[in-house]
């Protein structure tokens, strides 16, 4: 079984010969605990660490270099900017055009990107109502 298939049996409650394991490598703050745990710097891939230390013996799929050059977010995106400063949070508006306060130590390419856990209060969305949906709707 190829890895396509193995992952589309095991979604479709199939019979793949083993269950893919896809551990990823841990936000920013996570990595840091694991270094403070004993993990050495030195682990160039995560994820391959995590397979041998589960026991795995297979071989390790080598890391895929190329990548293809999806945009999957909205168009147009909305300006990330900071409305707000207080002394300890910030008031954001995020590419979604969410509004949310987060604390002063982050900027909003964590809410992007997803570099680490951000703790937010939630303020306001761009779309409140149905009738505020309608006109975006009908364009798609």
């Amino acid at each position: 079984m190829n890895p396509r298939q193995r992952y589309l049996d095991t979604l479709l409650f199939g019979n793949p010969d083993r269950i893919p394991f896809e551990p990823g490598s841990g936000r920013e703050s996570t990595r840091e605990a694991w270094y403070a745990q004993g993990l050495s710097k030195d682990v160039s891939d995560i994820a391959e660490h995590a397979y041998r230390k589960a026991g795995g013996r297979l071989d390790w799929p080598p890391m895929r270099q190329e990548r293809l050059p999806v945009n999957e977010r909205m168009i147009p995106l909305f300006e990330e900017k900071v409305l707000e400063r207080r002394e300890r949070t910030q008031i954001v508006q995020d590419w979604k055009g969410n509004i949310c306060e987060i604390g002063n130590e982050y900027s909003s390419e964590y809410l992007r990107d997803a570099i680490d856990f951000v703790t937010r209060r939630w303020i306001e969305c761009p779309v409140k109502t149905r009738a505020e949906w309608q006109p975006y709707s009908q364009s798609c």
